[in-house]
């Protein structure tokens, strides 16, 4: 649950970025590829910094790189709301408080994975849940910061952002436990004894590994995958309240439309979340049929033309999207098989923070070049498509190429290396 709560914030404040762009344009620019790109830079770096996330974490341990990382955070969400330069806002709330993020995050699924092992019954449950705090906090947040908007103004939005950010996140991250400090604590039920027994078997599976190419194919092929379905996920947070807004429908009605969505993301994840320990083995054949589900979707989103009809559009997005992000950990698992988890989940992260870089500034440029945002739900569409091939491209290849994923010793792969066996 503590989990749930970082990543409602934390991405609540991410994602209702949105609600800042019909007041910020005209304010600090005129330019909607540049604001596009204050929300491009703030996802990519809540993910791409995923490895220094890891490293700070395992120097300082959870519970203070928590402490840490959201002073920081709010401090640069605080600094955003003092100043009046689109370069700044793109500094502070883009790359700072984008960065921060990820080290807010990141440390919970692996948290999460030693408590709840890929076999334990109730992993997808746990591992899933969290994720449910991504649509839950926009939920939460773009009334939030529509009203903090309306009444005091974007600069005073930022600053309460911060304000609540700290307020809620700084004493919570005080009851993080690890592991290790389980492990040490003789009053430990028997269910986290024995699923900690569970993990550490599992790590002696470290001496294996698959073979570099498999890892190299595969890995290129689920990094396009998971790129592409990021740079469509992400392009409706940044368009979708202005599209409202320009069909004539008023902000405080987008904001709705935007809390609609969210609200059926939630309980798409949470459906995920519940069902997903019965459906372990098709996690991967799921993002297949929900991407191209999602590609539809996005193309007759383009015939969408008032408020019921966005609305529609909006409820679709939210269903079909929730079930891709809710098993991410999962499918990391199930496409190897456990192997190189730390690996396969950086190319999730990476790919995802990569999409969403280009996902709202490509949908800003396309407005600003078309004056038009047709070509944002056609690009969003064959975006959707394309990531379906991908996914179904990684099962055949599980399908048809067994051997590829069948592992070796260290040893091995050592002693069948001309290079090793020379020296």
């Amino acid at each position: 649950m503590i989990s749930v709560v970082h990543f409602s914030i934390g991405f609540g404040i991410l994602l209702s970025f949105g609600e800042f762009i019909p007041v910020l344009k005209g304010s600090i620019t005129n330019n909607e590829t540049s604001l596009g790109l204050i929300s491009s830079l703030s996802l990519f770096f809540a993910f791409s910094m995923a490895p220094f996330s890891t490293f700070l974490t395992d120097r300082l341990r959870t519970r203070k790189s928590l402490l840490v990382t959201i002073s920081f955070a709010s401090v640069t969400l605080a600094f955003t709301g003092a100043v009046s330069n689109l370069w700044w806002v793109m500094i502070f709330f883009g790359v700072l408080f984008g960065s921060s993020m990820a080290i807010l995050t990141n440390p919970h699924f692996f948290l999460c994975n030693d408590y709840f092992p890929f076999h334990h019954k109730r992993h997808v449950v746990a591992t899933s849940l969290m994720t449910c705090g991504f649509p839950l906090g926009s939920l939460i947040f773009n009334p939030i910061t529509y009203y903090f908007i309306a009444n005091y103004g974007w600069n005073t939005a930022f600053a309460a952002n911060a304000i609540i950010a700290i307020v809620v996140i700084a004493p919570t991250s005080l009851l993080m436990v690890e592991v290790s400090d389980v492990q040490n604590n003789e009053d430990s039920d028997e269910e986290e004894k024995k699923s900690i027994i569970e993990h550490e078997e599992d790590a002696k599976t470290s001496g294996m590994k698959l073979k570099v190419s498999t890892r190299l194919i595969v890995g290129s092929i689920w990094l396009m995958a998971n790129l592409l379905k990021s740079v469509a996920y992400s392009a409706p947070f940044m368009f979708l309240v202005h599209y409202m807004t320009k069909n004539g429908i008023p902000q405080g009605k987008a904001s709705l439309g935007m809390t609609l969505m969210s609200t059926c993301e939630f309980f798409s994840r949470l459906a995920s979340s519940y069902f997903g320990d019965k459906l372990k083995g098709k996690f991967i054949l799921a993002y297949v049929i929900f991407s191209f589900i999602l590609s539809v979707v996005n193309f007759l989103g383009s015939f969408t033309h008032n408020f019921p009809t966005i609305i529609i559009y909006a409820i679709s997005l939210g269903i079909f999207d929730g079930p891709i992000i809710a098993v991410l950990l999962s499918s990391c698992i199930e496409l190897h098989d456990g192997y190189h988890l730390n690996e396969t989940f950086s190319i999730f992260r990476l790919g995802m923070g990569v999409g969403y870089l280009i996902g709202p500034t490509l949908s800003g440029f396309l407005y600003d070049y078309y004056g038009s945002f047709k070509p944002i739900f056609y690009t969003t569409s064959l975006a959707y498509f394309l990531s379906s091939c991908c996914y179904a491209l990684c099962l055949l290849l599980r399908k048809y190429k067994k051997s590829w994923w069948i592992p070796e010793k260290v040893e091995n792969i050592e002693m069948n290396n001309p290079s090793t066996s020379q020296q």
